[in-house]
């Protein structure tokens, strides 16, 4: 519902998981882990934006309370976040000097055992190897890296937001929507076929 929108607005996704709450470990889409276990998951989204439209973004997600942003330059270097550690918030408010706590988005309870956590995300971590990504077809073929890609590495942003909610439909959704009322598409979308 949501990675189409957002990409033909330019906020091009890399990662995504949908919320789940309690859903069987033998569930064929999400489970994992032991039979008789139960899985949790929080929605989170991860795209690449332009930096003209990161204001845009992040105002919108600061009108969510349960949702935590991270946005980061090609160096890993924190723009702006709302990510909260205790009381704090702010700029580079968060569980390390710059902001870029870890977060469990993943997490099962299962028989006889503790609870798992199979995904531990440090966005800061890979931030800048998800910039990588946009000149690896180039550099592998040594090819020279077309102007385009470089203006991206050079100026965009990677944009991360979790939603804290998943035990309702979670607010990530609603904020997309609202985004994309702000955001011109770059193409017109088809409709949206069933089968």
């Amino acid at each position: 519902n949501v990675l189409r929108p957002l990409n033909a607005r330019g906020l091009f996704t890399i990662n995504s998981q949908p919320a789940v709450n309690g859903v069987s470990s033998t569930n064929h889409i999400v489970g994992w882990g032991p039979a008789g276990g139960y899985v949790y998951q929080k929605e989170y989204l991860e795209f690449f934006c332009s930096s003209a439209d990161a204001h845009v973004v992040c105002d919108t997600f600061d009108k969510y309370p349960s949702l935590t942003y991270m946005a980061r330059d090609a160096h890993g270097r924190l723009v702006r976040t709302n990510w909260r550690h205790g009381e704090e918030r702010g700029a580079c408010a968060g569980s390390s000097a710059d902001g870029g706590g870890v977060t469990t988005v993943t997490w099962g309870i299962f028989p006889n055992r503790e609870i798992l956590q199979p995904s531990m995300e440090s966005f800061a971590t890979w931030t800048p190897e998800a910039f990588d990504l946009w000149t690896a077809p180039f550099t592998a073929s040594s090819l020279e890296i077309p102007p385009v890609i470089e203006s991206i590495r050079a100026s965009w942003l990677l944009v991360n937001v979790v939603d804290n909610e998943f035990t309702v439909q979670p607010p990530l959704e609603r904020a997309v929507a609202d985004l994309c009322g702000k955001i011109a598409p770059l193409v017109s979308l088809p409709a949206a076929t069933t089968s």
